[in-house]
């Protein structure tokens, strides 16, 4: 589940970036990974969409 993983990941840095940076730092953050948070999404739907399909 390496979608999985790259969204705790995210998580993980926007949490670090809020609490240490405050939310403009979290929000400049949350530009930044947003492809990476949507790579992930996409390689999670699909996993479960896969699974799911006879």
């Amino acid at each position: 589940m390496l979608g999985a993983g790259g969204i705790g990941l995210a998580l993980i840095l926007l949490g670090g970036l809020a609490i240490s940076g405050g939310a403009l730092w979290a929000g400049f953050g949350l530009a930044l990974m947003l492809p990476m948070i949507a790579g992930s999404v996409y390689l999670c739907v699909r996993f479960l969409r896969s699974r799911s399909s006879p």
